[in-house]
């Protein structure tokens, strides 16, 4: 049995995970998928966003401790974007947390020049889009920009307009999070298994961020041919699909 926490990235919840925490809990032989919602989004949104990453690990660990005491098996952590990197220093600063961990789409200042990351006119669209009062457009501007594959129905974009019209992004919280991500240093060494996935026509984290990361740590990496920078929305089977084999193969270690 395995367990999972899942972090969503830059100003997005749990609920943008839409239902692959269902259909991964389907191939976890009992065990649970959960997401965690960031300080300052979700039910946290009048949470402050801290400005370091490793104080979002030490405002969601209490949150795991509670989830080991009603599930019982060991846990793994899957990160998207900013989440990837929230995942990283969670390894790290508490190994003893998890048994592997899965980064998608990720990226560190150490490893690329902050324009290499995400560039000037990238971070200056997404701040735009932010400025917007116009939910629906902005959350349909979010998704042309972070999928490839997805289909932007009427009811993806209802969904979503819905989410932000619940939980309303401070725009403080937009810019302390693009900081505590800007600033992000991956650590120096981490002993638990990871999996690097990368999207090649991610247009917010260049597949190379994750390229450079998987070589820092002599880790596993795979790249999606098609999908953007929301892997688990344009492709959730094949992101499954390559969990639960990651999470297979470390099950006896």
């Amino acid at each position: 049995m395995n367990n999972v926490i899942l972090l969503r990235g830059l100003v997005r919840e749990k609920r943008h995970w839409g239902d692959f925490p269902k259909k991964l809990e389907q191939f976890l032989d009992g065990g649970k998928a959960i997401p965690l919602d960031l300080p300052g989004v979700g039910q946290k949104n009048d949470f402050p966003a801290p400005l370091n990453i490793s104080d979002y690990v030490r405002e969601l660990k209490p949150e795991l401790d509670s989830l080991k005491r009603n599930y019982s098996g060991p846990w793994s952590i899957i990160g998207i974007s900013m989440g990837g990197m929230i995942a990283l220093e969670w390894l790290a600063l508490f190994p003893e947390d998890f048994k592997t961990g899965i980064i998608v789409n990720s990226s560190s200042s150490d490893q690329v020049s902050v324009l290499k990351r995400m560039s000037l006119e990238t971070i200056q669209m997404i701040a735009k889009l932010f400025l917007k009062n116009d939910l629906k457009e902005r959350e349909k501007a979010i998704l042309n920009m972070t999928t490839n594959m997805t289909e932007i129905n009427d009811q993806l974009l209802d969904s979503w307009t819905q989410i932000a019209k619940d939980a309303p992004i401070k725009r403080e919280t937009f810019i302390r999070q693009i900081l505590a991500a800007s600033r992000f240093k991956s650590p120096l060494s981490i002993s638990k298994p990871l999996l690097f996935i990368a999207a090649k026509n991610d247009r917010l984290a260049a597949s190379f961020n994750s390229e450079k990361l998987a070589k820092k740590y002599s880790s596993s990496f795979l790249i999606h041919a098609n999908a953007g920078h929301d892997l688990s929305l344009d492709d959730g089977p094949w992101l499954i699909e390559k969990t639960i084999e990651w999470l297979k193969k470390h099950e006896a270690q």
